[in-house]
């Protein structure tokens, strides 16, 4: 399972020498977007904190180092790498830059990898690390196969008008992840403008996804504010803060699901607590996340953590 940023950034950054010297990882944002542009290419964006995130080493180790794997992509993408430290300085450009990226790209847990268009625009996300380096490039092979999908419609869109040209907006955007849908914003407009009885479903989605931006930093700056404060007290005091974000009014389901997880990890990271206590609390409260939105992907995600906890609590007195 990939591992949440903010409350789990735990040691500190230091890049594989090798990798880095033998392959062309772009670090500069800027200079990845110049290089999409100007050579008309997709990138492959990783976001990963490298040797303090056990997830983001076993995909660097298994598969972005491969010789294999580094054939195949070079062929098909630019190749570009965003490094979250340990212990972010949150006065550096650099960092404020890394953050801002994360906010646009609505990334929110290591690794990430992002498959952009030459417009830098998403067509594809996996998360988490893989097995072997074959099954990586299925993964990656899969977003290709959707991009050329979401092309295949846009172009014939371009050729319609009306209801017609709705429904292959709509196919455009179905042939990605539901979660992408953010960073096509005027698409999802004209959806609504074009879909005047609201056949496609789409009354309404662009204020939705309004609200998930910003119900979504909202959490990102609860969980940056209290990374690290791990105490007594202080967790306490984040789990006051956390039943408070679910108190509000109009929050989203998605979100909803993302501040219970968050909330059940800090509970079971309470001192004084024995093991089938502290696992039964963390089995509780995931599935109350799980239920809060059960067709996310981040409630599969959810999933296997349950199946190992009700293990655990099979073999436990």
């Amino acid at each position: 399972m990939a591992h949440l940023i903010f409350p789990l950034i735990a040691a500190a950054l230091v890049c594989p020498a090798l990798r880095a010297a033998e392959t062309p990882w772009l670090s500069s944002i800027r200079e990845t977007a110049e290089a999409a542009a100007r050579g008309h290419g997709d990138v492959l964006l990783n976001f990963t904190g490298t040797d303090w995130c056990p997830a983001c080493r076993h995909l660097d180790g298994t598969v972005l180092s491969d010789g294999a794997f580094l054939s195949w992509a070079r062929e098909r993408f630019i190749l570009s790498e965003q490094i979250m430290p340990r212990k972010p300085d949150e006065s550096s450009p650099a960092i404020a830059e890394l953050y801002a990226l994360m906010k646009k790209y609505r990334v929110d847990s290591f690794p990430t990898v992002l498959l952009l268009d030459e417009s830098m625009r998403p067509y594809a996300r996996l998360q988490g690390s893989a097995r072997t380096p074959g099954e990586y490039i299925r993964r990656l092979e899969e977003g290709l196969a959707a991009k050329r999908k979401r092309d295949e419609a846009l172009t014939r869109a371009r050729r319609a008008e009306g209801p017609q040209r709705a429904r292959l907006l709509d196919a455009a955007l179905k042939a990605l992840d539901p979660a992408l849908r953010c960073h096509y914003p005027e698409i999802v407009r004209e959806i609504e403008a074009l879909d005047t009885r609201d056949e496609l479903g789409y009354a309404g989605a662009a204020e939705h996804d309004r609200l998930l931006g910003e119900q979504t930093d909202a959490f990102r700056e609860l969980c940056r504010a209290r990374s690290g404060k791990t105490g007594p007290e202080e967790t306490e005091e984040t789990l006051r803060l956390t039943r408070e974000m679910l108190e509000r009014p109009g929050l989203l389901p998605e979100v909803r699901q993302r501040v219970l997880k968050y909330h059940a990890d800090i509970c079971g990271a309470r001192e004084g607590l024995g093991l089938r206590q502290r696992i039964e609390t963390l089995r509780k409260l995931y599935q109350e996340a799980f239920d809060a939105a059960p067709d996310t992907p981040f409630a599969a995600r959810l999933k296997p953590w349950m199946e190992h906890y009700d293990r655990i609590l099979s073999e436990t007195p």
